[in-house]
C-alpha cells in the first residue's frame, strides 16, 4: 500500500522494476524486493525516472536495500548512492571452536541485570555516536531505556544472556561486562529464513574489548539457537561502525 515507482519495458516484456515507499514526508524506501532487474545497467535508468516523481514530492532522502550479488551494489553507487548498513546470515551449525576465557563466565540474563543491561545498551548507543559513524540519533534517557528493558524477561520474543567477569575461578558471581540479546523476529519477508533467530543486540564494556567476552557471547547465542532448533542467525550493523564490521564477518556472517 502507497508505494511509488516505476517499471522498465523492453520489447513489450517487463525486464525491472523499483518501487519506494513513502515513509516520512521527506523519505523514500526501497524494501526488501522493492526492486529487481534483468540486467545491472537498467538501475539508473528506473531510478532516474522513480526519483524524478519523489523529489518533486519533496522527498529528497532515498534508501534501497541492495542484495549483494552481481554488480547491483556498484550501479547504485553510480548514481549517488553510499553504503550504510549490512543485513548478514550464517548457520547455526559448523561455529568456530571457543576455548574459555578465564574469568569470562556467559549466563541466562534475569530481571536483577535490568540497570546493566540498561548501561550496556548505552555504551552501544553512545560508540554509535563516535567517529566514523557519527549518528545523530538522540541518546535515550535512563528512564526510557528501564520502562524499554523492563518487560525483556516476561517476552518469549527475546532471549537474553550476559557475561560475566569473576574474579576468581569458583565465584558463584561477578560483574556484568557484556551482553546479547536474540529476537524472534516474525517470518514472512526475504529477510527471515524459516527457522530463523535474529541477533539484534550485543555490546560489551569497553575495558573487556579483546578478552573474548563478544566471542564467548556469540558462541553461546549460537550454540543456544542450535540446540533450540534454530537453523540459522541474522544480524545487521552499521558499514561505520568499524568494530562490527570487522568482527562479524569473522564470526561467519
Amino acid at each position: 500500500d502507497g508505494a511509488t515507482g516505476v517499471v522498465a519495458i523492453e520489447d513489450g516484456e517487463v525486464t525491472g522494476y523499483l518501487l519506494g515507499i513513502r515513509r516520512d514526508e521527506s523519505s523514500i524506501w526501497s524494501h526488501l524486493a522493492g526492486h529487481a532487474v534483468r540486467r545491472p545497467g537498467l538501475i539508473a535508468g528506473l531510478y532516474a525516472a522513480a526519483a524524478e516523481r519523489w523529489v518533486a514530492e519533496g522527498r529528497s532522502r532515498h534508501f534501497v536495500f541492495v542484495p549483494a550479488v552481481g554488480e547491483g551494489v556498484s550501479e547504485w553507487f553510480r548514481v549517488g548512492f553510499g553504503g550504510s548498513a549490512v543485513l548478514a546470515v550464517r548457520s547455526t551449525s559448523g561455529d568456530e571452536p571457543y576455548p574459555a576465557t578465564p574469568g569470562i563466565v556467559v549466563r541466562e540474563g534475569r530481571p536483577s541485570d535490568l540497570q546493566r543491561a540498561v548501561d550496556l545498551d548505552l555504551v552501544l548507543q553512545r560508540h554509535l555516536t563516535q567517529t566514523p559513524s557519527f549518528s545523530d540519533r538522540a541518546l535515550q534517557t535512563d528512564a526510557e531505556l528501564l520502562e524499554e528493558w523492563s518487560s525483556t524477561w516476561e517476552d518469549p520474543t527475546f532471549i537474553h544472556f550476559v557475561a560475566e567477569q569473576r574474579a576468581q575461578p569458583g565465584d558463584s558471581e561477578g560483574h556484568v561486562v557484556g551482553q546479547v540479546v536474540l529476537y524472534h523476529r516474525p517470518e514472512g519477508d526475504l529477510r527471515v529464513p524459516p527457522g530463523n533467530i535474529d541477533l539484534a543486540l550485543m555490546a560489551t564494556e569497553p575495558a573487556v574489548r579483546g578478552l573474548g567476552a563478544g566471542r564467548a557471547l556469540t558462541a553461546h547465542a549460537l550454540a543456544w539457537a542450535r540446540e533450540s532448533g534454530h537453523s540459522t542467525m541474522t544480524i545487521d550493523w552499521r558499514m561505520t561502525n568499524l568494530e562490527a564490521a570487522s568482527f562479524w564477518p569473522r564470526r561467519g556472517f
